[in-house]
């Protein structure tokens, strides 16, 4: 059996807790000691938002936060963690959305380490229409808000529209609705002619079309995984506070990220058609 593993660096709120979901549905799929879907091993390393992902030594409550503080901490545990896992073959994925905001330097380390372990390296990579994304993330966000503090770019106001205005401007929403950067750097990373591989090690799919029986199927074929058809109607980590939010400041949104809904159309024209965004821009 080959030894696999999928990196998912996104979208947020874009449909990785159906992908964790979906690979987790598979017989020969790997769970290991940490069983959560999000590592954030990468992202708290090397993105100043994402900090507070650091575990701290002192505060180990777990396993599961020594493997963790170890993978941040000491130099290829990673992979070494990975490579024992697979070591009689199978699936593992680490799928944290925050790595969309990842240098392609920290992306081409990630592909060569498992490369030399003899794991082939799969990263997938799923965009959804720039407002909906952000107006999910909100939703879930503004939903964990403690008083007084701030989660992810989304603060404590009871102006509901005011405080979207702040989120979508925020470096948090940037790194992760900037699509057109995510790509850019995963094209550099995974360049197939500068690496001794004869297959693509990147996918990039549409949340609004994902869950087609022929975008299935293509995921199926690029990861070579079985046919789950009962997948297709399956949908995970749905936002269940959704907050009223005015046309304007949805426009305002929409505006502020008119240059990824062009770079991105011009790649994958059906956005066009599937993200409903487009209407603040016409």
């Amino acid at each position: 059996m080959k030894k696999q593993f999928v990196l998912g660096i996104g979208a947020q709120k874009a449909g990785t807790s159906w992908l964790s979901a979906r690979l987790r549905a598979e017989e020969h799929y790997k769970v290991g000691k940490l069983t959560q879907k999000e590592l954030h091993v990468w992202d708290a390393l090397e993105i100043p938002e994402q900090r507070n992902c650091l575990v701290r030594k002192k505060l180990f409550a777990s396993r599961r936060h020594r493997l963790l503080w170890s993978m941040q901490n000491t130099e290829g545990f990673y992979f070494d963690y990975f490579s024992a896992l697979l070591q009689e073959g199978g699936l593992a994925a680490d799928i944290t959305p925050s790595y969309s905001g990842l240098s392609s330097k920290t992306l081409k380390n990630i592909e060569s380490r498992f490369a030399a372990s003899g794991i082939d390296f799969s990263a997938i990579f799923i965009m959804r229409d720039p407002v909906s994304r952000c107006v999910s993330a909100f939703n879930m966000n503004h939903g964990r808000l403690r008083a007084g503090k701030s989660q992810e770019g989304v603060l404590c106001d009871d102006d509901h529209d005011q405080a979207f205005r702040d989120y979508f401007v925020s470096s948090h929403a940037t790194f992760r609705t900037r699509y057109e950067q995510t790509l850019s750097t995963m094209r550099e990373s995974f360049n197939r002619e500068q690496m001794a591989v004869n297959r693509e090690q990147m996918a990039v799919f549409i949340y609004e079309t994902l869950f087609s029986r022929p975008e299935q199927q293509r995921l199926q074929d690029f990861l070579e995984i079985s046919d789950r058809p009962d997948f297709v109607k399956v949908r995970s980590n749905v936002a269940k506070k959704k907050l009223s939010l005015g046309e304007e400041v949805l426009c305002e949104c929409a505006q502020h990220f008119k240059v990824t809904y062009q770079a991105i159309e011009k790649d994958f024209p059906e956005t066009r058609t599937h993200w409903s965004g487009w209407k603040y821009l016409s």
